[in-house]
């Protein structure tokens, strides 16, 4: 009876491995993709192409796709519906959207993901359409509807905005577009 229960367990450990190696695929070649620089040479360049960000899917995942299988998919995070503009700063990514009509923050290292925190009352967001940080780490959104760069402190709480809707261009305010 000792026989029986032995080769059981063999083939219950054996099938485990084969599981797990065939779960594990294939080691992943890095590709290397072109450089991509503007302007041209011979001028300096000042922009490097990196990648494209166009829903949450292009967003890193921190889980595995076993882990995946066994344990489902992960928490829905913020969507993105219609991105214009994005900042990295250490491990935090920044993402204007338009559809949104808000700033979507995702941590890159925790996989966490909110709205920017000062938006809302009088530093409520209608259209970012571009973002920014300082040398003092404050945000400075440009909305569009607004007119105006509204600026948000290190911690994202609201501060104040420079502009107002319809003194957004100088020329604009003489007359000529």
């Amino acid at each position: 009876m000792a026989r029986r229960l032995k080769r059981p367990t063999r083939w219950l450990a054996l099938a485990s491995a084969l599981l797990a190696l065939g779960c594990a695929g294939a080691p992943r070649v890095a590709r290397e993709r072109p450089l991509v620089l503007f302007p041209l040479p011979p001028e300096k360049p000042r922009v490097q192409y990196l990648g494209s960000l166009s829903s949450t899917a292009d967003l890193p995942s921190h889980r595995s796709k076993f882990s995946e299988f066994l344990f489902g998919p992960p928490e829905a995070r913020h969507p993105l519906l219609k991105p214009i503009n994005a900042l990295l700063s250490g491990s935090k990514l920044y993402i204007c959207d338009t559809m949104l009509n808000t700033v979507v923050v995702y941590d890159l290292v925790s996989g966490d993901s909110h709205v920017l925190a000062g938006d809302r009352g009088i530093g409520k967001i209608q259209q970012p359409n571009n973002i920014a940080i300082d040398d003092e780490g404050r945000l400075l959104v440009a909305d569009k509807a607004r007119g105006a760069v509204l600026v948000y402190g290190p911690d994202e709480r609201y501060l104040h905005a420079w502009g107002a809707a319809g003194r957004g261009c100088p020329r604009c305010r003489r007359g000529r577009a």
